[in-house]
């Protein structure tokens, strides 16, 4: 899988072998061949992965974060146990860990074609939605939910009187964001999935590129 995403963001630079890295997470082999490109103004990393687990296997390219620690957590999409195979300031790209097929990707379409767009800083499952926090640049941190069945996505933080969130936390079938009011006053507000669900189905939008089978 290579996106445009990757591609431009590569392109123009010379890039070096620097190192082949190998894995096993839970019976899913993974090799890597890692590249980079480093000079005064500019670093740069990307790898070429390969995936393997019986008879199933997946390639496909990442850039940026690629440290098996940091790529290979694992989410919980519609029952589905996935694991995130890359992920950076602007998305991130989940695989079924059982098949290796069935591929859940989140790239901002003005990251596509070249806009300012969400940056992204963490990502947690939460029922059947994915959570991201983050921001857009020099802006304050908000929180988004995103459906990947429907491909809708929402700021959270308007459905509150929070003008910025500072941390996300799942207990159990409820989520709580803790930020800050427009008066600075620390606040907390908590949704069920039930909630997030009908609130993405009502005021949701659909910006983001979705699933599909690669």
């Amino acid at each position: 899988m290579i996106n445009k995403y990757i591609s431009d963001y590569c392109n123009g630079f010379d890039f070096v072998f620097k190192e082949h890295i190998s894995s096993i997470i839970d019976g899913i082999n993974i090799e890597a061949d890692v590249f980079e490109h480093n000079d005064r103004f500019n670093f740069r990393t990307k790898a070429h992965f390969v995936l393997t687990k019986g008879k199933y296997s997946y390639e496909y390219d990442a850039v940026d974060q690629i440290s098996m620690g940091k790529c290979f957590s694992y989410v919980n999409y519609c029952g589905e146990r996935c694991i995130c195979l890359s992920k950076s300031l602007y998305g991130f790209t989940f695989i079924n860990a059982e098949t290796l097929c069935e591929v859940y990707s989140y790239f901002p379409d003005k990251v596509l074609s070249g806009g300012e767009s969400f940056i992204v800083t963490s990502a947690c499952s939460f029922g059947s939605l994915i959570i991201f926090d983050g921001c857009y640049w020099a802006a304050p941190y908000t929180t988004f939910a995103y459906d990947y069945k429907n491909g809708l996505f929402a700021d959270l933080l308007e459905k509150t009187d929070l003008e910025s969130s500072d941390k996300t936390i799942i207990n159990n079938d409820t989520i709580i964001i803790i930020g800050k009011n427009e008066q600075d006053e620390e606040k907390s507000v908590q949704f069920t999935e039930e909630e997030l669900n009908h609130y993405l189905l009502e005021n949701g939008k659909k910006e983001f590129n979705s699933k599909y089978y690669d």
